[in-house]
């Protein structure tokens, strides 16, 4: 299974609410790797106070087996499904933009 974060709202936070949000990422990792069936974490879009956050507030993230970009969720499987496409015109069916 594949779970998507959006954070892609830097500035929007204040200073406690990024505390959460770093727990909160720690806790969804730790349930991600740890539950029955694992899953794999995409923590897309962070910029700004969130990403400066992040990168302060949760150590270990450098480690964690999750796909970290700082595009947007829209972009980054924008480029994915293209990506995709030049290796396998069929291989993107769940990727299929509904825009």
């Amino acid at each position: 299974q594949e779970i998507v974060i959006d954070l892609d709202f830097p500035n929007l936070m204040n200073p406690s609410e990024l505390k959460s949000l770093c727990q909160q990422l720690a806790y969804s990792y730790n349930a991600a790797v740890q539950g029955e069936q694992q899953l794999h974490l995409h923590l897309l879009g962070a910029s700004g106070d969130v990403q400066a956050a992040i990168q302060q507030r949760i150590q270990g993230r450098p480690h964690w087996a999750v796909t970290y970009s700082e595009q947007p969720h829209h972009q980054y499987f924008k480029v994915l499904r293209m990506d995709m496409a030049t290796h396998n015109d069929n291989c993107c069916s769940w990727l299929t933009d509904t825009s």
